[in-house]
């Protein structure tokens, strides 16, 4: 049983619409949106599932690159540049397929 506080950081923009057809699955859309940077309060209330999780870190996109599959590492680099930019995304498995969606 998992204890300690929830952390529910403020939701912000949508930055990323990720079309993820997969026959054996089953077809997804993923959405990703900003959630800002985690207090102290949220970051000391991080407790990890000791049967599931060993560690966590914070990386840059560089750093998540060298961890994430492919199509994971793709779809991060759409969300940072739609947050750079203010303007959501439409990716399939990660990849651009379309300019920036209307603001």
């Amino acid at each position: 049983m998992r204890s300690g506080r929830r952390i529910t950081p403020a939701i912000g923009p949508l930055l990323v619409v990720d079309w993820a057809p997969a026959e054996s699955e089953g077809d997804k859309i993923l959405f990703i949106f900003a959630a800002g940077t985690l207090n102290a309060n949220q970051l000391a209330a991080i407790r990890l599932a000791p049967d599931e999780l060993r560690s966590y870190d914070f990386c840059d996109l560089a750093g998540a690159d060298a961890i994430l599959i492919p199509r994971l590492a793709r779809r991060l680099a759409a969300a940072l540049d739609a947050y750079r930019t203010g303007q959501t995304r439409y990716v399939e498995h990660g990849a651009s397929l379309a300019p920036p969606l209307p603001s």
